[in-house]
């Protein structure tokens, strides 16, 4: 992306530490995700906004991560008439990567797409505090 999109772009969440199959899956559905927002979405536009944010889910067989993506001031969005390669990449190849769930979504004020993550893929969390950083176990 270009460095005038670096003000386009939010994150925020804890450091999450991923097994190495599930942080390439990630990585390269989020590349797909940032190429589309380029060419055709969000960052396509001046005023267009991505922001990614993830967040820790306690459940009883360990915690999760819920990652959301969601573009906003971009062009309209409509529902893809056929699903194309990178579509799949994010639903199909990073659903069955992480063994989780993908959900991508594209109502008309931008795409969103959300990524839960479960604790089998996750190797622990640094918890920053107080400028200290401890280490906790996923599960």
């Amino acid at each position: 992306m270009a460095d005038s999109a670096t003000d386009q772009i939010a994150i925020d969440g804890p450091t999450v530490l991923l097994k190495p199959e599930a942080a390439q899956a990630l990585g390269f559905a989020l590349h797909e995700l940032a190429v589309n927002a380029r060419k055709f979405g969000a960052l396509s536009m001046p005023a267009g906004r991505v922001t990614i944010s993830w967040s820790r889910r306690p459940q009883p067989e360990g915690d999760r991560v819920e990652l959301c993506w969601v573009e906003r001031k971009g062009p309209a969005v409509s529902t893809p008439v056929h699903r194309r390669f990178g579509s799949m990449i994010i639903e199909r190849h990073l659903a069955q990567a992480i063994n989780g769930k993908v959900q991508l979504s594209f109502p008309p004020e931008g795409v969103v797409c959300e990524i839960h993550i479960p604790p089998a893929q996750l190797v622990g969390f640094t918890e920053r505090t107080a400028g200290k950083v401890s280490s906790g176990r996923a599960g």
